[in-house]
């Protein structure tokens, strides 16, 4: 039989020693490297072999604990105003609410914190539960009297009318607004998007956004509204907006539900993070949006509903892979997208040629022809030839990354300043030669259509 004249696979990373590849290993199908770049949640393979997710240390507080800190929360207590004021009594009479707004805030956060609105119910109706948390609000708001839970507690019948109530008015979207300003605050009092805190060439991670996706399981188990029991022949509940989800490795999930996906900010603690905004994925959806671009449009809004956040805000993280269109909004914006590279359909790294760039050397003369710069794997690199007339890829070592505001646009352009290392296949007179690279589109490439 003949042997096949296919590359074999190459490693995982294309710059394995972050120096040296020869040119032939571009077209060489990378190993490993598509499930931990494709977009999606995933999960623990059945049997074990996979990598678990570390487990934080907690915080050192009970439930109920965590329950008063939001029961006693000004925040919380300021948004319930604002809702409350929008109650009006039906004029028809009859027995008056027996909850305020407060009250309906503090079950939709708890049941996060207890895990299902069954367990938190039970809870509540623990009258020692309820005066506890009675009381532990009389001592924080000593002076405001309007700060006060109902004597009778809060339960799931109570908050379905509540949430109805607020669907019923349009007030769902003030609330997620209100709880964004509320996470925004909160992330800066405790020193996140600090500008002193890092750089935009290295920025801290409390200066970065991380954008990830999971899933949360439906209500029912089904999600077909005319499925039937078999056996009694009833028409089964459902859950009419829950989707079907494949896991990475092509198993179906147990039970349909939702695609969610949040953006969140790191603080200097391990296993800690501070949640500043959510989004499901819509199923009905014709035009199917990854998770990578739904946390995208969650950044974007973000930096343009709080501007002030921007010099502090320098990164954004995600750990698959980002489109072109993804990078080039995040860099638009001012912020560095650090993730992976998409592989082209054939599973080899993408190259684009970044075009030829003039380098200054060390002496501080300038080149005058210049040399070609190819972006391989996202990283930029230069063409050299060794002795026995070889060609290699050598990545250029980053020394600076800049962002220079627009104002036609108030848009951004990010450059960095990539030197040539300092080895052996480079020629003496060529190393730590530094050349300015722009790392994103402008908005006339893009509208013409000629971006890289």
């Amino acid at each position: 039989m003949a042997k096949s004249r296919r590359a074999p696979p190459a490693e995982r990373d294309l710059f394995p020693d972050g120096r040296l590849v020869p040119l032939s290993d571009l077209r060489k199908k990378r190993v490993g490297v598509g499930a931990d770049r494709s977009d999606g949640p995933s999960r623990e393979p059945a049997g074990g072999g996979g990598v678990r997710r570390v487990k934080g240390e907690g915080i050192g507080l009970s439930e109920l604990e965590q329950v008063e800190v939001l029961a006693c929360a000004a925040p919380l207590w300021d948004l319930a105003v604002d809702l409350q004021a929008h109650y009006v009594p039906s004029p028809e009479g009859g027995r008056p609410r027996e909850y305020n707004a407060m009250e309906g805030l503090l079950f939709m956060a708890a049941v996060w914190i207890v895990g299902n609105s069954r367990k938190l119910g039970r809870n509540f109706a623990d009258p020692l539960n309820w005066r506890r948390l009675g009381r532990a609000v009389r001592v924080a708001w000593p002076d405001h009297r309007e700060r006060r839970l109902s004597r009778k507690p809060m339960n799931r019948g109570k908050f379905r009318r509540f949430r109805e109530w607020l669907l019923g008015l349009g007030l769902l979207e003030d609330v997620e607004r209100a709880v964004r300003a509320i996470c925004v605050e909160g992330a800066r009092e405790i020193g996140l998007f600090d500008p002193a805190a890092g750089t935009f060439t290295n920025p801290h991670p409390t200066q970065c956004v991380t954008g990830d996706g999971t899933w949360i399981k439906g209500k029912y188990r089904n999600s077909d509204p005319n499925a039937v029991n078999a056996a009694t022949g009833k028409k089964l509940r459902c859950d009419a907006d829950a989707v079907n989800f494949s896991h990475n490795d092509g198993t179906r999930a147990s039970s349909p539900g939702y695609l969610v996906a949040t953006l969140q900010a790191r603080t200097g603690h391990r296993q800690e993070s501070v949640i500043i905004d959510s989004a499901v994925k819509d199923p009905h959806n014709p035009e199917p949006t990854s998770d990578a671009t739904l946390t995208t449009n969650l950044a974007e809004d973000l930096i343009r509903t709080y501007p002030q956040l921007r010099p502090g805000l320098m990164g954004f993280v995600y750990d698959m892979a980002l489109r072109t269109a993804d990078r080039d909004r995040l860099l638009g914006l001012g912020i560095q997208p650090i993730a992976k590279i998409p592989l082209t359909s054939r599973g080899t790294v993408p190259t684009v040629p970044l075009g030829r760039h003039t380098f200054t050397l060390a002496d501080g003369t300038t080149e005058t022809t210049g040399r070609d710069i190819i972006a391989a794997d996202g990283v930029p690199a230069v063409t050299m030839t060794d002795g026995d007339g070889e060609n290699y890829l050598v990545p250029l070592d980053r020394v600076s990354i800049s962002r220079n505001s627009q104002r036609t646009d108030h848009s951004y352009l990010v450059y960095g300043i990539w030197a040539i290392p300092a080895t052996d296949i480079v020629p003496k007179h060529l190393r730590k030669a530094r050349t300015r690279i722009r790392h994103n589109n402008t908005a006339a490439e893009l509208q013409a259509g000629t971006q890289q």
